[in-house]
């Protein structure tokens, strides 16, 4: 869809007043945009350097799968979430 066709809008109304009412909302877009910076590099360029190293699909594809498995385990530890999500309730 071309950006022409497409109509760009704020939060209005409830949508804004909700996010003026949470304290920790930045904090968590902060958050997000450091773990999508975080992530590019392991889903991007690490493969690529691997691949210029000489791994074979096989060894790059295995390290690709480590890295959520690890991440998964550890948020095992973390215990519940503490941002107010309706799934935490």
């Amino acid at each position: 869809m071309s950006v022409a066709k497409h109509k760009l809008t704020r939060p209005t109304g409830a949508q804004n007043d909700l996010l003026r009412s949470d304290p920790y909302a930045d904090a968590r877009r902060i958050s997000g945009m450091v773990n999508n910076l975080y992530d590019g590099p392991v889903w991007g360029l690490f493969p690529a350097l691997f691949a210029a190293g000489g791994l074979s699909i096989e060894r790059i594809g295995i390290l690709a799968a480590v890295y959520p498995a690890v991440w998964g385990a550890g948020q095992l530890n973390t215990g519940p979430s503490r941002t107010g999500s309706a799934a935490n309730h």
